[in-house]
């Protein structure tokens, strides 16, 4: 099956890698069939779809390809006429008919009247249809895309933003000026491939934004943090999004209370003298990823967030570790911030 899934375009990397983790993580097979700006198409089960749907934060829709084409009216109608559309709607089903242009791509002429069109046809070809373009059974979907051609496919659900936009900083019970945005949390989550019941490890807690975010995909949350203030508040924030099963406690990353984990996602303070010990960025980087290889299983995953001057992927490589993959995100004119995907060697 022909799946495709239609990225935020928050970053020009995380978004697809996000997708590809989640595929590794939740161990299914898929064949990458390209990859444009805002877009992934792969050849999967609908497994994939399920495992996206529940985890990813920076892909906005996804469904089934049915084709593509250049973006030109007459072509995208002849396919249309082509198609066998009894395959992916029932008579008696509702449905709607959208064309939409994905990361500025430029428009098709009339994409009201293209719809129409669109729509006329599929209702001709499965009788007894019914068009509801509010709450539509089926949504049919074209996507105009950045290289001229056109993907037109079955919408089969799409990520619901309010969900994230409940756990920003602002509305958790305790927050900090450092707390994570969520949808960079569980982006985090998922790039360290962790397994549903497995267990994620975070050494610098803070307000519990990845764990909240480990715990809500059904992973096994375990934090610690030196600051017990910061621990009393990530309690609260799990324990208000409700999530189940979770592990707290006040301790030194570079001295892990644990023998072994599945994954780590975490965030470093950067050297904040309230949560480093006094420690230099240096001294507490590579503290913490040699306790790190320590306790890390052999397929285990390490993600990490720091400055990119702070030279993770070097300091790890003489720590026992090697860079799966990287990814450079400016905050302000004098912080980027480098995501770094790390295994043991």
């Amino acid at each position: 099956m022909r799946l495709f899934t239609v990225l935020s375009g928050e970053h020009p990397t995380l978004p697809a890698a996000e997708v590809r983790a989640i595929l590794k993580a939740e161990s299914v097979p898929y064949r990458e069939v390209g990859e444009l700006p805002c877009l992934l198409r792969f050849e999967a089960s609908q497994r994939a779809l399920e495992a996206i749907k529940l985890r990813a934060a920076y892909s906005r829709l996804c469904g089934i390809e049915i084709f593509s084409c250049k973006a030109e009216d007459g072509e995208i109608l002849e396919k249309c006429r082509e198609t066998p559309f009894e395959d992916f709607i029932s008579p008696g089903e509702s449905f709607a008919v959208r064309v939409r242009r994905v990361c500025g791509a430029e428009k098709v002429e009339n994409p009201l009247e293209l719809e129409r069109s669109i729509g006329a046809i599929i209702w001709r070809r499965v009788k007894g249809l019914k068009v509801d373009l509010k709450t539509p059974g089926k949504l049919f979907l074209g996507l105009t895309l950045k290289n001229g051609s056109f993907l037109f496919g079955v919408s089969l659900w799409q990520v619901p933003l309010k969900d994230f936009s409940a756990r920003k900083p602002a509305r958790k019970p305790f927050s900090h000026p450092s707390t994570l945005q969520p949808k960079f949390a569980r982006c985090m989550v998922n790039l360290s491939r962790v397994k549903r019941g497995g267990v994620l490890y975070d050494p610098f807690c803070g307000t519990g934004t990845i764990l909240v975010e480990a715990g809500l995909i059904g992973v096994k949350p375990l934090g610690v943090d030196l600051q017990a203030g910061m621990v009393m508040g990530a309690r609260e924030n799990l324990l208000h999004y409700r999530v189940g099963s979770f592990l707290l406690t006040v301790a030194d990353a570079l001295h892990p209370p644990v023998r072994l984990v599945n994954a780590i996602a975490t965030d470093p303070p950067y050297g904040r003298s309230a949560s480093t010990a006094g420690r230099s960025l240096k001294e507490l980087l590579e503290g913490f990823l040699a306790a790190s290889a320590e306790i890390l299983s052999d397929d285990g995953f390490l993600c990490m967030a720091s400055p990119l001057e702070a030279g993770v992927p070097a300091m790890a490589e003489n720590l026992g570790f090697k860079t799966v993959e990287e990814h450079a995100i400016h905050i302000h004119r004098s912080l980027t911030r480098l995501v770094v995907v790390l295994r043991l060697k």
